[in-house]
């Protein structure tokens, strides 16, 4: 997949979880340990290596399970990013570049984005098969449910 900014997208909340994690604060914090430069950018600032580091692992990051702590406790969230390769009323199965295939649960609650439909805004699409997708979502007894998924634009 190209470096697109659907892909920046999903490098921003990809990192965002693993900043939560505290994965990408450790990995920093070692790093950082051995520089003391005053030159060095905000933690809010593009520039900044940590936030570098945290997008290059979400840019390359295909699949994967984040455990977050957050006010109720920890709790995990999956994600997968590639293309959807079967499509049901109730659930969806999507195929990464690794040839990994997961079926995604459809609920009532499972919010859909389509990039080309302006800021991620919600829309009626419903995945189709063949399209880039970036799932996220839970797993509850072995199965995955989607909680958002974000439909990249047509080429």
């Amino acid at each position: 997949m190209k470096h697109s900014r659907f892909n920046r997208r999903l490098a921003a909340w990809t990192a965002a979880g693993v900043a939560g994690a505290g994965l990408v604060a450790g990995l920093a914090g070692a790093a950082s340990a051995s520089s003391t430069s005053s030159s060095t950018p905000a933690i809010g600032s593009s520039g900044h290596p940590r936030l570098q580091l945290a997008r290059k692992v979400a840019a390359a990051s295909v699949r994967g399970e984040i455990v977050l702590d957050g006010k109720k406790g920890e709790h995990t969230v999956d994600f997968q990013r590639g293309a959807v390769s079967e499509l049901s009323p109730s659930s969806f199965t999507v195929t990464d570049k690794t040839g990994t295939s997961q079926t995604w649960a459809i609920t009532p609650e499972t919010k859909v984005r389509e990039r080309n439909a302006g800021r991620g805004a919600a829309s009626s699409a419903e995945p189709r098969n063949g399209q880039n997708v970036v799932v996220i979502g839970t797993t509850s007894d072995g199965a995955l449910t989607a909680r958002l998924v974000l439909i990249a634009p047509q080429a």
